[in-house]
């Protein structure tokens, strides 16, 4: 699909396209949104929607100080944490303290699901062998709508953002890809840079990690120089539609929204939960943050394509 035929659809068809239909005509599609983004997992590393030509198209447009593509809400984790809650009767109990799995739940027969994948040349890795075995277990399970949008909502136009190399990685390491921790750290960088107060960048270097071939100090000067393209946090925000993820979305200098009570409260960790009881607010919140910025995206993409 050509950026052209993309935003001729209407704003109601591009906010909730699926990128995922970009591999092989559709190939992708299954009979509901998580069995699409399962079959999407299987494929991993063959097809990126980050990296197909369309989603770099528009971030080239509508984020020209960037050099990578991101998508801000991941599924991964969210949908382990959803049966982690919901579904424990179709999970292993891993709650011993011998195991790194301590207090969660996890895929029975991980081995012989890694090697059905094996045999048939799937992508493998500890995302791909839980989406194999949910995607075995959709007619036993109930997967509530606020998941099943957030399954479609994940590879849509307002969850892409162009971003500075090493980011997408970088915060994935510390923060699962819960975007609000990397905005509340990125919101305090921009208050303290704005105060002249030295070192403002210890902000970053808060949720940012380095990875093989790109260090931290490398990935948090990146971030350092991608940010200084923007004189303040409001200008930040309004060139990134990011207002629907702020605390009040009609102005621009307000904090970013916690996702879930006392979510800023700790350092980024990779062991942070959004409690059961705010689970599904949390996630229906992402939902209608991701349609509205895509809404904010689209008017931008018809201004600037044309």
């Amino acid at each position: 699909m050509t950026l052209k035929e993309f935003i001729l659809q209407g704003e109601q068809n591009v906010i909730t396209w699926d990128f995922k239909l970009l591999y092989n005509n559709g190939e992708l599609s299954g009979s509901s949104n998580v069995e699409t983004i399962c079959n999407y997992k299987l494929l991993n590393k063959r097809f990126d929607c980050d990296n197909t030509d369309l989603a770099k198209n528009i971030c080239k447009i509508l984020f020209p100080h960037a050099t990578n593509t991101d998508t801000l809400n991941s599924w991964q984790i969210p949908i382990k944490r959803y049966l982690n809650y919901f579904h424990q009767d179709i999970l292993e109990n891993h709650c011993n303290s011998n195991s790194r799995y301590k207090y969660t739940f996890g895929v029975p027969d991980y081995k012989s699901i890694e090697g059905l994948i094996r045999k048939q040349k799937l992508y493998r890795s500890n995302s791909s062998i839980w989406s194999y075995y949910i995607k075995n277990k959709l007619g036993t399970i109930t997967i509530y709508n606020e998941m099943e949008q957030y399954a479609l909502r994940c590879h849509t136009l307002g969850n892409f953002m162009g971003v500075c190399k090493g980011f997408n990685m970088g915060r994935f390491l510390s923060t699962q890809d819960y975007p609000d921790l990397a905005f509340f750290h990125m919101y305090k960088y921009f208050s303290e840079r704005d105060l002249s107060i030295s070192n403002a960048e210890i902000h970053l270097e808060e949720f940012l990690r380095g990875s093989k071939g790109n260090p931290k100090e490398t990935v948090v000067s990146n971030c350092v120089n991608w940010l200084n393209n923007y004189d303040s946090w409001a200008t930040f925000v309004e060139k990134h539609y990011l207002q629907s993820f702020l605390e009040d979305s009609s102005d621009s200098n307000s904090m970013p929204k916690e996702f879930w009570s006392n979510h800023f409260d700790n350092k980024p960790t990779r062991n942070s939960y959004a409690p059961k009881e705010e689970f599904l607010k949390y996630i229906s919140f992402v939902n209608q943050a991701i349609l509205e910025r895509g809404k904010a995206m689209y008017d931008a993409l018809k201004n600037k394509a044309s």
